[in-house]
């Protein structure tokens, strides 16, 4: 793996406090499709790549203007 570089996950948790929103809002991203996320053993618990968050923050804001100009 010389040169490869391992993506950086993040807890439900993480991301709810990175945008300072509550954790289902994070979940029902993912829930939608929204925001891309693998789940983790028997309990189901959300990780989500860097890269994800990224493109979601991206649809996000794609929206936002969209409506703007409505």
């Amino acid at each position: 793996m010389s040169g490869a570089r391992l993506e950086r996950y993040f807890k439900t948790s993480d991301v709810a406090d990175m945008f300072s929103v509550h954790p289902e809002t994070v979940r029902r991203a993912a829930a939608s499709g929204d925001l891309r996320s693998i789940r983790l053993g028997g309990g189901g618990e959300r990780r989500y790549a860097e890269t994800a968050i990224r493109d979601w923050v991206a649809l996000m804001e794609t929206r936002a203007v969209e409506r703007s100009k409505k």
